[in-house]
């Protein structure tokens, strides 16, 4: 329910209470999408194995709440390959945080901050309403700021590729001509890069932060980028 049934664009949560289970199992008797089943797989083994110990202790709300938060993580996030470490670390921190104060003693633990208390106690408090969506958001949007905050989320531009347009724009920019080699490009063998990585929040739509390559030419310079290395484009002034 919660991998077919959540819209984040929207903020949109399922209720987890019996009747709305029923009308979902009544919606997906026929089939249920395989899409969604593998992505909830992947990340129910993502949380077990990136959490390990921490996961045994977790309360069911808390494992609804956190699964929220790395579906969305992981549909959303440029850079993927952060979040095997940056999630059991922030988990951590969180229940360190959580249970550093009863919700029944209003009492802010040593050195945390009085915003951040009042964020966790407002935790604590929608997490008594656990099935419910309007306590799904609240504790989804927390973890969110709070994760944002330890680990700022850098959200990937749907669009992955150049489309033919912003090709033709980059190619009649460059007269036609490849940004790495200089030389005369075919259209068709052309390739669009990313200046700024779409791994670090590249926009494919931002055209100044692009260029276009031979395929050849863009599979050279991609190498020496995962060598750690900075290859220099040719400036537009000088094609």
């Amino acid at each position: 329910m919660l991998e077919l049934e959540t819209d984040f664009n929207n903020l949109v949560f399922p209720n987890l209470d019996k009747k709305t289970m029923l009308k979902i199992v009544d919606k997906y008797k026929s089939t249920i999408p395989q899409s969604g089943v593998e992505k909830c797989e992947k990340n129910l083994d993502f949380l077990y194995n990136s959490l390990h110990y921490l996961v045994t202790a977790f309360k069911p709300g808390e494992v609804i709440s956190f699964y929220l938060l790395l579906s969305y993580l992981r549909k959303k996030m440029a850079d993927k390959s952060k979040l095997i470490n940056e999630f059991p670390e922030f988990a951590a921190e969180f229940l360190k945080n959580l249970i550093a104060f009863s919700m029944y003693k209003e009492e802010i633990p040593p050195g945390m901050p009085e915003d951040r208390f009042n964020k966790y106690f407002q935790y604590k408090q929608q997490a008594k309403l656990m099935t419910s969506a309007s306590s799904l958001k609240e504790r989804f949007k927390i973890l969110h700021d709070e994760y944002n905050r330890l680990h700022p989320i850098i959200i990937a531009d749907p669009q992955r590729l150049h489309d033919a347009g912003q090709k033709r724009a980059l190619f009649f920019r460059q007269k036609g001509l490849c940004r790495y080699c200089g030389k005369s490009m075919d259209f068709k063998k052309s390739s669009g890069h990313h200046i700024i990585a779409h791994s670090a929040g590249g926009k494919t739509a931002d055209l100044e932060h692009s260029a276009l390559l031979h395929k050849r030419c863009h599979a050279k310079l991609e190498k020496q980028i995962a060598k750690g290395l900075t290859p220099k484009l040719i400036a537009i002034k000088d094609l």
